[in-house]
């Protein structure tokens, strides 16, 4: 790991853990003085702590971390405070410590029905893109993924002459599981919009199992002052050694792709971010994403509505 890749990884560690606890002089401290600072720390051999505690004391002074802690910062902390988890027959078990409370049934009972819901979009018949991102249903028949993800194989820009590209086709799979492969295929028929600006898109589904419920969309976000609400992105991360740090993925990824993932995080504020040539507001998370998530929906754990579509990360 490289000290740019280090210094990254710090401060990343040092964000998350901000809004975590609320203030900023508390983080160093917060972290040093857990008595679990880890998921497994107990279980570490001598020197492995020692990497661990090193790295957390240098958290900002990362130019001085030797190559153990800068291992220790990317293989262990890191993945713990934002994971990847599996799902596995519709369900999830989180061991990471600070999520652990997402197990509880108050809250299991308002995620657990969404998962159902977040297909993967594959393109069969595309010759080098096997799947093109993740989408969810939002009404018996349509599915809302992204514009860019849409784009792979629909033309068009809107509401009206919306067309498939020739040769190409989309179908959605509601399982894919690490575990549990889907089988059952259902087509996209239409394309009904295309947004012109947003990078979102709402795609028909036909001959839809019935026992796959729609997901809610929310409008309601938390206030100014408010603690940031917990979220879980869950989609079909993808390995992308194009963009992004190929240890890195496979160790917080678990070296397991295109297949269901629940990924928790915070909901962040709006900031402006460029989208199709327009400059919009867009809500942010700090949940650990690759490209595959495109489309994802990003869920309130307390609500189990959907609070965003995730378009980039």
């Amino acid at each position: 790991m490289s000290n740019r890749l280090a210094e990254k990884a710090a401060g990343f560690l040092l964000q998350v853990e901000a809004v975590t606890s609320g203030s900023e002089e508390s983080v160093l401290e917060s972290l040093t003085v857990r008595d679990e600072p880890v998921t497994g720390f107990d279980n570490l051999s001598s020197p492995q702590k020692q990497a661990v505690e090193g790295a957390l004391k240098k958290l900002n002074r990362p130019a001085e971390m030797n190559y153990d802690e800068q291992d220790a910062l990317e293989a262990i902390i890191i993945p713990d405070r934002r994971p990847v988890i599996n799902v596995k027959d519709d369900d999830y078990e989180i061991a990471e410590k600070d999520w652990v409370h997402l197990n509880a049934p108050e809250i299991r009972e308002r995620i657990l029905p969404a998962i159902p819901a977040i297909g993967r979009l594959d393109l069969p018949d595309h010759p080098s893109i096997p799947y093109a991102g993740t989408a969810f249903l939002v009404a018996p028949d349509v599915l809302m993924t992204n514009r860019h993800v849409a784009e792979l194989f629909v033309s068009g820009l809107g509401r009206r002459g919306l067309v498939f590209k020739p040769g190409l086709a989309g179908t959605v799979n509601f399982v894919e599981e690490e575990k549990r492969k889907g089988d059952i295929f259902f087509r996209i028929d239409e394309a009904l919009l295309i947004h012109p600006w947003w990078d979102m898109a709402l795609l028909r589904v036909r001959d839809l199992d019935p026992a796959i419920r729609p997901l809610t969309l929310s409008r309601d976000v938390a206030g100014p002052g408010a603690a940031p609400p917990d979220v879980v992105v869950i989609g079909y991360p993808a390995y992308d050694p194009r963009r992004n740090d190929v240890d890195v993925q496979r160790r917080v990824f678990n070296d397991l792709f295109n297949v269901k993932r629940l990924q928790p995080g915070k909901l962040l504020p709006r900031r402006a971010v460029s989208s199709f040539g327009n400059e919009v507001e867009a809500l942010t998370h700090d949940s650990s994403t690759l490209g595959g998530n495109s489309g994802s929906a990003v869920i309130d754990a307390l609500t189990g509505r959907v609070a965003a579509l995730h378009f980039g990360g």
